[in-house]
């Protein structure tokens, strides 16, 4: 079967556009700060998979896993100072052994770090905390995997994937993380091992996990202290399979920036209409991690062996930063400055110095003035209309024209003086065939290019 020729100038277009939704290429930027775990164990190949990353005190810590072995798991960080990995010691000089043989969560609660831990071999689980520069880790359950840990309302909740059916999803402290209880929890799934996440949103705590109810919501009550919100996810987000837990979450611009099933997806409000996915402009990506700072959603994606970071103030408008290319792809970030480290297998990178001016508060603590460029439509694909947001950075002459694949122009959406800051217009397609179209923002003898996919099919609910 023959492929048609796209007309040149289209194929300029998506040239154009593919080069947009990329970003900055810094691969020649790229530091490998190297292994995090082969100085720290008598055989480092007995710890495997790099888990998690955290910062804290300006150093990044890393939450790590082993091959199914009992053996005690350091606590490691690269100290960015000094330029090289070390890890927590005792006062003797030996390094701080957590009893179980993985990591896993790291988290950061009110100035302390703390650490969960697990052993996937039928073995316990720890709550460790650095408190006045000590560590104390206290046993809180045996026969349990620590999935998540979680402070709210002064109190510590901790899920457990249980290897037995003796101990519940859920075990939650009211005394400073002394003792860990295990109140009567019916609506909570008593599968024998599953994966949850905590977080809040608009000030309240959530709990999602594989199985039923998919999403829960914090109640106070001591007993049944979950009050089920979804049941599958399908009820959640209709049209989208179930079964998948929420991986990662953030609260940018009063919505929830979320992760599941490596799909990106932002939240007016956590009920049935309220959800949606979220478009950064780069197809066939796999969603890796989300992370929060001052305000800014940043979200690390993938496509084969090319790693891009995006970001967004609220969710909906995301702007394509930098990407780069790596034998190894990461699966976690952390940003300390304007410094980004990526976490993979058994390997640390950093990019240096990429924390934008169009994303971070300029030097007098205001926000600084948008960088020009498209930033996407949503929703894309779409129905019969969506809207296209772009930005100027300065007062100008814009000019936005919608193309379909023969390059004809089928729609002129802005032609006249546009103010700096974000904007937005709307496209109403439902007079036009279904396929791909493009869009074409120029001002100023500059100019962008995105891709949009009129499907005319509308969305269940």
């Amino acid at each position: 079967m023959l492929r048609r020729r796209l007309p040149l100038a289209v194929a300029l277009l998506l040239v154009a556009a593919r080069a947009h939704a990329q970003g900055v290429d810094v691969t020649s930027r790229v530091e490998s700060l190297g292994d995090p775990i082969a100085g720290f164990y008598v055989d480092p190949n007995q710890k495997g998979t790099l888990y998690d990353l955290q910062v804290f005190e300006g150093k990044v810590y890393v939450g790590h896993g082993s091959t199914n072995t009992s053996l005690a798991s350091c606590v490691i960080y690269f100290d960015p100072a000094r330029g090289r990995f070390d890890a927590e010691r005792n006062d003797d000089g030996s390094y701080v052994a957590i009893a179980e043989e993985a990591i896993s969560p790291v988290r950061v609660f009110d100035g302390e770090l703390h650490l969960g831990s697990m052993d996937p071999n039928g073995g316990g689980t720890h709550f460790t905390r650095k408190r006045n520069g000590r560590w104390a880790s206290t046993s809180v359950a045996p026969d349990a995997h620590n999935r998540d840990l979680y402070k709210f309302g002064g109190r510590y909740f901790m899920h457990h994937g249980r290897n037995t059916t003796t101990y519940p999803n859920v075990l939650i402290s009211s005394d400073d993380g002394a003792t860990f209880q295990t109140p009567l929890q019916p609506e909570i799934s008593t599968q024998a091992v599953g994966y949850a996440k905590f977080f809040e949103f608009k000030g309240t705590l959530y709990f999602t996990q594989i199985g039923e109810p998919y999403l829960s919501r914090y109640t106070g009550r001591t007993a049944d202290p979950f009050e089920p919100v979804a049941r599958t996810r399908a009820e959640l987000i209709p049209g989208v399979s179930a079964g998948l837990v929420i991986e990662s979450a953030v609260e940018v611009g009063g919505r929830l920036v979320f992760t599941s099933n490596s799909q990106l997806f932002t939240a007016s409000s956590l009920t049935v209409g309220g959800i949606a996915l979220a478009r950064t402009n780069l197809a066939g990506h796999v969603l890796y991690d989300l992370l929060e700072r001052d305000g800014v959603a940043y979200a690390l994606l993938g496509v084969g062996s090319a790693a891009f970071v995006v970001s967004s103030r609220d969710g909906v408008a995301w702007e394509h930063l930098f990407w780069f290319t790596s034998a190894t792809p990461p699966s976690k970030m952390e940003l300390v400055g304007n410094d980004f480290y990526f976490g993979g297998r058994r390997s640390l990178l950093r990019v240096r110095d990429m924390r934008t001016s169009s994303t971070a508060a300029d030097e007098g603590g205001g926000a600084a003035a948008p960088a020009f460029g498209l930033r996407g439509n949503y929703p894309n694909p779409f129905a019969s209309a969506t809207t296209i947001q772009y930005a100027l950075d300065a007062p100008s002459e814009v000019r936005l024209d919608v193309f379909n694949t023969l390059g004809q122009r089928v729609a002129v959406l802005v032609d006249g003086m546009r103010t700096a800051g974000a904007h937005e217009a709307a496209f109403d397609a439902a007079n036009l065939p279904r396929g791909l179209y493009l869009y074409r923002l120029t001002s100023g003898g500059r100019a962008e290019t995105g891709r949009m996919h009129l499907s005319g099919m509308r969305a269940a609910g």
